[in-house]
């Protein structure tokens, strides 16, 4: 019996969310795996929201719908890009992380095709994710059935990689590596100080609004992430937050 879509995310999210349940360990090399798994879980929980809503919703909503669901490519794309530009390269030279970076060019191209369908679903000049505009001549009417079946093509390789990053990441290999706690303190430093520079009002409310309740990922503040985030940053974007699962 072949396994669903809605089956292989599932299963996906919940090995990354062994490792993301709770606050942030205290153990910095713990901690690194827990961020990671936190960053993962949100991802995989978005997407899983977006495969199972996607054919409820009423054709009125449909280019709104188009564009929240833009906002997982861009935090996937963002996530993926930040990873190899800036984030991997603090681990070198001591620990190699060229195998993990290279794994993304496995779903990459099923992303970007999920990515140019979802623009062309929207009006030419729409803004969309972290800025980026829509560039099209032809708007095509969403379709549940297409858009699901774009997400079936990545899904499997997209959750593998998820699942086994976390593999690579494992405290005890960077233990091994010779990374000192140092090393990796200072990792996790520059990882909070690029997430606080992303705009709140669409990058930290679409993580908290989909991460799964399990975990005390993102680690801001409580008052931020459990009051501030949902009900005030929500409100610029609130015409795409409707889909977002319940708070």
């Amino acid at each position: 019996m072949s396994t669903t879509t809605e089956e292989v995310i599932t299963s996906s999210l919940a090995a990354c969310m062994k490792f993301a349940k709770g606050p942030s360990p205290n153990d910095a090399y713990e901690a690194r795996v827990w961020e990671m798994a936190g960053a993962h879980s949100f991802l995989l929980n978005a997407l899983l929201h977006l495969y199972k809503t996607a054919g409820s919703i009423p054709s009125e909503k449909h280019c709104d719908f188009a564009e929240y669901a833009l906002m997982w490519y861009a935090a996937v794309h963002h996530h993926h890009e930040w990873e190899e530009s800036s984030y991997y390269p603090l681990f070198g030279p001591k620990f190699d992380t060229e195998t993990i970076i290279t794994e993304h060019q496995i779903f990459h191209d099923g992303v970007e095709r999920l990515k140019d369908y979802l623009v062309s679903c929207i009006p030419a000049g729409t803004a969309w994710g972290f800025g980026q505009v829509s560039e099209h001549t032809n708007q095509v009417a969403f379709d549940a059935a297409t858009f699901r079946a774009l997400i079936s093509d990545f899904a499997e390789p997209l959750g593998a990689h998820l699942q086994q990053e976390l593999d690579y990441l494992e405290p005890a290999k960077l233990r091994a590596s010779g990374l000192t706690e140092a090393d990796v303190k200072h990792i996790g430093v520059m990882t909070a100080t690029h997430m606080r520079s992303l705009p709140p009002t669409i990058f930290l409310v679409y993580v908290v609004l989909h991460v799964p309740k399990e975990s005390g990922f993102p680690p801001a503040p409580g008052l931020l992430r459990n009051f501030v985030a949902p009900y005030v940053f929500w409100i610029p974007y609130r015409r795409l937050w409707q889909f977002a699962p319940q708070w």
